[in-house]
């Protein structure tokens, strides 16, 4: 469980990368249109695109989820297409079990997104994760008989 000083810090650090953001120009449409990622974020002219995938829980899935979505064409064309309008574009992919699991390979991709945030703070954002998607993956399974998903039911 992440103390409430790690907390306050990665709060910290959101927010002055939200302010850092407003300073920069409107999302390119290709991002939006053609690669659809989970998450964008934009500093200067810097993008990276970050895709979170949540893939059957065995090394094996999770190492073929990541390779999937690298390789993915509609991200492929959207990194080009940034590339030859200026921009420096990347993909990040982070990949938790759905059972909880990571690999190193996700630890990696979360510190490259949050540069400066230490490996604690990471492994911690992590476990938190993991156990969301622990929590989540619960949800359905109960859910899984269900003829209509019932949207007044809590989440978590």
């Amino acid at each position: 469980m992440a103390s409430s000083q790690d907390c306050q810090k990665l709060e910290c650090w959101l927010t002055s990368l939200a302010s850092e953001q407003r300073r920069t120009p409107p999302l390119p449409y290709q991002i939006v249109t053609t690669a659809r990622p989970d998450i964008v974020v934009i500093t200067n002219r810097e993008i990276t695109l970050v895709e979170l995938t949540i893939p059957y829980n065995s090394p094996e899935c999770l190492a073929n989820a990541k390779h999937r979505k690298e390789t993915k064409t509609n991200y492929q064309l959207a990194l080009s297409d940034l590339d030859s309008r200026g921009y420096s574009a990347s993909l990040i992919t982070i990949e938790i079990g759905a059972l909880g699991h990571w690999l190193p390979p996700t630890r990696a991709s979360l510190q490259q997104l949050l540069p400066g945030v230490p490996k604690s703070t990471v492994t911690r954002l992590l476990d938190q994760t993991s156990a969301t998607t622990i929590a989540s993956s619960h949800i359905i399974f109960n859910a899984r008989l269900d003829n209509v998903w019932n949207s007044s039911r809590p989440i978590l």
